[in-house]
């Protein structure tokens, strides 16, 4: 199974603000769709890492900062659904 890679929203949310950039301004920088921007925003685990550098690019930000934006999700294996843990 590959790494699943999902969006910090609380880094990204301070790049939007710092940038002063609103959903369609990213998806114009990006060359997609909003849609696109909101699927990653959403955590979508589709979205592919050609729109993962694009958003990277856009922000401006470089290898470190694609880490720090898209950092791996843990995988779980089995059941896909989340489980509550009780002591």
């Amino acid at each position: 199974m590959e790494p699943t890679f999902v969006l910090d929203r609380d880094m990204f949310d301070r790049l939007m603000e710092d940038q002063h950039m609103k959903v369609y301004q990213l998806a114009d920088a990006m060359g997609v769709t909003p849609s696109t921007v909101y699927r990653i925003m959403n955590g979508d685990t589709r979205v592919s890492s050609y729109s993962m550098a694009k958003m990277v690019k856009a922000f401006g930000l470089d290898d470190m900062g694609m880490t720090k934006l898209f950092p791996i999700a843990p995988v779980l294996h089995g059941s896909n659904e989340q489980k509550e843990i009780t002591k």
